[in-house]
């Protein structure tokens, strides 16, 4: 809300009287928006903590509040799960047998996604073991 205020070049005094005067009518809330947030892009786009703690800081979340709304994700979704739905569903589209150029593309997709390092990893070789065994 402050950037947008600021974009329409409305004064800092004017800005923090109406960031007030949101926030005592409870329509400013950040600890209800970072959660909403998370939630929503857990449901359309999935995404692992990297991108959301990015974008959320990008809306001007407090840190705390994004740590908090992280904590409160991680209670809800398995990152190793999602980031193993994501890519079982991204295989689905990958086609031909060249599966070392296929390993690469889903370990770039879930890097990009904001899935940890280890994860990612864990991902892909569980997917290259179950395609040896297939």
């Amino acid at each position: 809300m402050r950037g947008r205020l600021k974009l329409k070049r409305y004064d800092e005094s004017t800005i923090e009287a109406v960031i007030q005067s949101l926030k005592k009518v409870d329509q400013i809330d950040d600890v209800k928006f970072a959660n909403f947030w998370v939630e929503s892009r857990m449901h359309v786009n999935p995404v692992g903590d990297i991108i959301l703690r990015r974008e959320l800081k990008n809306k001007g979340v407090p840190e705390a509040i994004i740590e908090g709304a992280l904590r409160d994700k991680a209670q809800n979704y398995d990152e190793y799960r999602v980031a193993l739905d994501v890519a079982e569903r991204r295989l689905k589209r990958i086609s031909g047998p060249d599966r070392p150029k296929a390993a690469k593309k889903l370990y770039d997709l879930l890097l990009r996604r904001g899935f940890e390092y280890e994860i990612v990893k864990r991902v892909i070789g569980e997917i290259i073991e179950v395609a040896d065994n297939l």
